[in-house]
């Protein structure tokens, strides 16, 4: 086979890592803040190139899933990717058959939340502010160590603290300054409970 069927296995895998030729999707209203997710300096992502696991260095900005699957929230089992014609860069050059030229770009001159956002814009102030109170990477070499997060020797407490200050500054993001439940995701990245769940597999409820 040396052709896409458009039969959507591709789209069903999750959706794409937006690049910066990408960018004119979002300026021009055609992917929005609500469709993406960002994953942010020192998360850890899966290489498929050297099948390793890596920390970012920077943002990776992907279309989210839709619900609870890992399908591309732009595909429809019906008629298929609903902004086909506008597809991002990964999507257009993805071949199932030969993987090699979406080898060639993964993780190269990606789209990062300040590219969308001037110098000196309040949301950039604010997104910048958060990035500096939640380094991710900071709360997983935390764990790792399995040393103690902000004041006091509890372990677990330090942790859920963190989470819930982080749900407390999304909170006022919301309250206070108007920003979309559906555009936290975008703006500030998966939240620390999430990560903090998916990469050590903890619990953080109740006293376990």
């Amino acid at each position: 086979m040396n052709k896409c069927k458009r039969c959507g296995t591709c789209c069903k895998k999750g959706g794409p890592c937006l690049h910066l030729v990408d960018a004119g999707l979002i300026t021009q209203g055609i992917i929005g803040p609500a469709d993406l997710v960002t994953y942010r300096a020192g998360e850890p992502v899966f290489d498929p190139v050297k099948a390793a696991v890596f920390p970012l260095s920077g943002d990776m900005i992907k279309i989210k899933s839709a619900g609870d699957t890992r399908q591309c929230k732009f595909f429809d089992q019906a008629c298929g990717c609903m902004i086909y014609a506008n597809r991002p860069l990964e999507c257009r050059l993805l071949k199932c058959w030969d993987t090699r030229e979406i080898e060639e770009v993964f993780l190269k001159d990606t789209l990062a939340r300040r590219d969308l956002l001037p110098e000196g814009a309040k949301m950039r102030e604010i997104m910048d502010s958060y990035d500096r109170i939640f380094r991710i990477a900071d709360v997983l070499a935390a764990i790792e160590a399995g040393v103690p997060i902000g004041p006091g020797d509890n372990f677990l407490e330090g942790i859920k603290a963190i989470v819930e200050a982080d749900q407390l500054f999304r909170q006022r993001a919301v309250s206070l300054i108007g920003i979309g439940h559906d555009m936290l995701d975008f703006f500030f990245g998966r939240d620390v409970r999430e990560i903090v769940q998916a990469v050590r597999g903890m619990s953080l409820e109740g006293g376990r």
